[in-house]
């Protein structure tokens, strides 16, 4: 394979490699953040066998 060709090969992947990252990247500040329950300062007590 002429060098020009491999050359041109790696650029092209890091180019392809570079707008999928882009494209997950965007994907992923579009989605709603998970809301998760606030834990105040008093932990729930356990429940204990008498």
């Amino acid at each position: 394979m002429p060098p020009i060709a491999v050359t041109l090969m790696v650029i092209f992947g890091f180019i392809g490699c570079a707008l999928v990252l882009r494209v997950l990247a965007a994907d992923e500040a579009t989605r709603e953040p998970v809301r998760t329950p606030q834990q105040g300062f008093r932990a729930p007590r356990a429940m204990m066998d008498e």
